[in-house]
């Protein structure tokens, strides 16, 4: 198997404190920029990263994210409040659709790869599956 020292590019939303951040550098990734909108997060953030890391919300970046080009991984993990048994389930909080914002972002820099976490209720649940579906065929879309 032949090896290079090149490592993947990569684009990191609703970041928090880098915990996916610090598995995907030891996968070999390289994180060009990260965003959250907790400023504490972001502060923390900081201080173990050095990539961009802009706090606020995402909406607000995108003509800086337009500028990213040939990018190999997009990832990061959407608030799953709206998804989640311990919580409400409600498809109406405003945090639900921030997958959407996720997969428009994705859209928009097109990267080989993305990777969305979330929580297992929205893959399980009949009651997302409507949700779910809109949610895959918007990533099929993307190309």
């Amino acid at each position: 198997m032949k090896t290079t020292n090149k490592s993947l590019s990569s684009i990191s939303l609703f970041s928090g404190a880098g915990g996916m951040d610090l598995g995907f550098k030891n996968a070999g990734f390289k994180v060009c920029w990260s965003n959250d909108l907790d400023a504490k997060a972001c502060d923390t953030y900081k201080s173990n990263f050095s990539s961009t890391n802009e706090c606020g919300p995402i909406e607000e970046f995108k003509r800086e994210l337009k500028s990213y080009s040939d990018i190999d991984c997009v990832f990061g993990g959407p608030p799953c409040q709206g998804f989640s048994v311990a919580g409400k389930m409600d498809l109406n909080d405003p945090r639900s659709k921030l997958v959407y914002e996720f997969m428009k972002i994705v859209k928009l820099i097109r990267p080989k790869s993305f990777v969305m976490e979330n929580v297992p209720s929205l893959a399980t649940l009949e009651k997302f599956r409507l949700f779910r579906k809109q949610l895959i065929e918007e990533a099929i879309n993307c190309g």
